[in-house]
């Protein structure tokens, strides 16, 4: 598959719209994890049909932790890397900083792969013995998605196959279960303290907002709507006035016309 460098573009997305999106996609992860884990997951243990709250609210608060709705580019909500060969179109960073060994940093640095970083709250954020340094080599560059539901498909996807000891505290909401989970399988290079207490807030947003309920309205009256089997063949307008058929179809509707266009 060719994997094209397409433009940095901005997706923010806010909490309405990625539970809504989480919730459409689960299923269709669900029907094949059994095969995308090669059978070291059932749908059993992926969880039910349709996905809970806890589960939304986890995925939620690791997105703001990782982009804070605002370092969301091209729809990559888990701010995955690309590598050559993975089949994804990419963008490329700029002042992406990681958190490394001092001896690793200062291989990077002497070879021009990377410079110091002076920011204080990176150093806070990457934990005891290790440093953060910007990179100006390679580890720029990120998968890149053409709408929120590809992104969230293979975030959901990736999350489950790869690093599948923080799927139960994911659908149990433990959000301090979760990030030692992430943390232990080598996610990110912070302190799973500090990734947990970044997540807290945006958790707590998560399960207290209607976004949940509303996404479940939605989710119902489209599987019931007459117009459902025509959406994929009409364009962004089409889309919309579909949308307008169902209870809840006016927000879908208009989020499907916006993360298409």
């Amino acid at each position: 598959m060719p994997e094209t460098q397409v433009p940095v573009k901005e997706t923010p997305i806010g909490v309405a719209n990625y539970i809504a999106s989480f919730v459409r996609v689960w299923k269709s992860v669900r029907d094949e994890i059994e095969t995308l884990s090669q059978g070291k997951m059932t749908r059993a243990q992926f969880g039910p049909d349709v996905a809970p709250k806890t589960a939304a609210a986890i995925s939620f608060a690791q997105y703001m932790i990782e982009t804070g709705d605002k370092h969301i580019f091209n729809f990559n909500v888990g701010n995955v890397k690309h590598t050559t060969g993975d089949g994804f179109d990419f963008h490329v960073l700029s002042g992406v900083w990681e958190g490394v060994s001092p001896e690793e940093a200062d291989r990077l640095i002497a070879s021009g792969k990377a410079t110091a970083d002076p920011s204080t709250d990176h150093a806070a954020a990457v934990g005891p013995g290790k440093v953060s340094v910007i990179l100006t080599g390679a580890g720029r560059s990120f998968r890149a998605f053409k709408s929120l539901d590809d992104g969230m498909r293979e975030q959901v996807k990736i999350l489950a196959k790869r690093f599948s000891r923080a799927w139960p505290p994911l659908l149990a909401g433990d959000v301090d279960g979760f990030a030692q989970a992430l943390k232990s399988m080598g996610y990110f290079t912070a302190s799973a303290g500090a990734y947990a207490n970044g997540m807290r807030p945006s958790f707590n947003r998560a399960m207290q907002s209607d976004s949940y309920s509303l996404a479940l309205t939605t989710l119902q009256a489209f599987s019931t709507s007459p117009q459902m089997p025509f959406l994929s063949s009409m364009g962004s307008i089409g889309r919309v006035a579909a949308g307008t058929a169902a209870t809840g179809g006016i927000l879908y509707g208009i989020w499907k016309w916006w993360s298409t266009r």
